[in-house]
């Protein structure tokens, strides 16, 4: 075969062209006397070689994939725990979504768990629902025509001990448009605000009437108090952000009303010590300290569709040096409520997974102020 061009400047002869595939397998873990875990994995391939002239200049060779895919993956592990990124899911009819594990093994150490892997089995309590593939894949009817709910169970086997089990709960909303019976169920409390700015309420009386932020550097609400209405669970119902934007594209998130049997219920309160942040899948990471900044608190929490918030995972440093994870949300603060102590650094990996936190853009609830 040769290509020659008009010029003549330009002659290239393919000498051979050759193609081989083959199988190649890739095995790593660790093992101790009393401790062992490892994985196979199993991968097809597909390559390509030529040799080829160019001109007067010789032969050069050239090799190339062309392909490569996964046969199989297989590990053995003794496990102290399983994970799963997320372990309530809130989706649409017909969205998709991945499952990503983490692996806890005997020694303390958390590892991505790759998938699919024949260790691992799926099993969903509503297949026509939602259905799982062994890989992970959540995939949700399209027919779902009204609120739904599956539970997940992941379980890794590992041959010899009784599977470690963990459970993703996973919740199909219909979204509606419910955006004007939302407003006019939290009308009379933007009525509220809006008075409450415009006649300049003094403290007692906003505390009365459980209204603005703990520890307000200002005796009433301020100016550029406003809100938005979004339906941050998914649950079909919005949900009242308060908060305030600032010139340095910074906003502060006041506090959080949700509608429970159809009237607002605050569910969230901030303070001149007390920071929230919203991600997605209505979670809520709150940082906390205590006066004099002895003790400061990062917690989880996520607003589940019955609009309570459900404490997910948390950590306290005490003096600025010993960091403990939280196991009871109620009182952080004391040390009956501390778990395991937590090494140098790893509370910088606590929240990593959450992702980008939500902005908002806030309306005013009095404009002319």
């Amino acid at each position: 075969m040769g290509i020659n061009s008009k010029a003549q400047i330009l002659q290239f002869n393919v000498g051979q062209l050759q193609l081989d595939g083959g199988y190649q397998g890739t095995m790593k873990g660790t093992l101790t006397t009393d401790y062992g875990c490892f994985s196979v994995d199993n991968q097809g391939f597909v390559e390509g070689s030529a040799n080829a002239g160019l001109g007067n200049q010789g032969l050069f060779e050239k090799d190339f994939d062309l392909a490569s895919f996964q046969i199989s993956r297989f590990s053995h592990c003794a496990l102290s725990d399983l994970t799963a990124d997320r372990n309530r899911l809130i989706l649409k009819p017909g969205e998709v979504k991945a499952v990503t594990l983490s692996q806890i093994n005997l020694l303390g150490e958390a590892t991505e768990l790759k998938l699919p892997d024949s260790s691992v089995t799926f099993e969903s309590s509503a297949p026509n629902i939602v259905s799982v593939n062994p890989g992970g894949g959540l995939s949700v009817s399209p027919e779902v025509e009204r609120n739904q709910e599956a539970e997940i169970t992941v379980s890794y086997h590992n041959g010899g001990d009784e599977p470690v089990v963990t459970q993703i709960d996973v919740q199909v909303i219909i979204e509606e448009d419910h955006k004007d019976t939302d407003e006019n169920a939290y009308g009379d409390l933007i009525d509220k605000y809006q008075s409450a700015i415009i006649e300049r309420w003094d403290w007692s009386r906003l505390i009365e009437n459980e209204m603005g932020y703990d520890q307000m550097q200002s005796d009433s609400l301020p100016d550029d108090y406003g809100f938005v209405l979004t339906d941050i669970n998914r649950n079909g119902q919005d949900e009242m952000i308060i908060g305030q934007n600032f010139d340095n594209g910074r906003i502060f998130l006041a506090e959080i009303y949700a509608l429970v049997n159809g009237e607002p219920e605050r569910v969230y309160v901030g303070g001149l010590r007390r920071s929230a942040k919203i991600f997605n899948e209505a979670q809520i990471l709150i940082h906390d300290s205590s006066g004099g900044f002895s003790y400061q608190t990062s917690m989880l929490f996520q607003l589940n569709t019955g609009s309570s918030m459900d404490f997910r995972r948390g950590y306290i440093n005490v003096d600025g040096k010993d960091v403990y994870e939280i196991i009871n949300p109620d009182d952080p603060y004391a040390e009956q409520s501390r778990g395991e102590e937590l090494t140098s650094g790893q509370e910088l990996e606590f929240f990593d997974d959450l992702g980008e936190y939500l902005d908002f853009t806030f309306s005013l609830f009095a404009e002319d102020q």
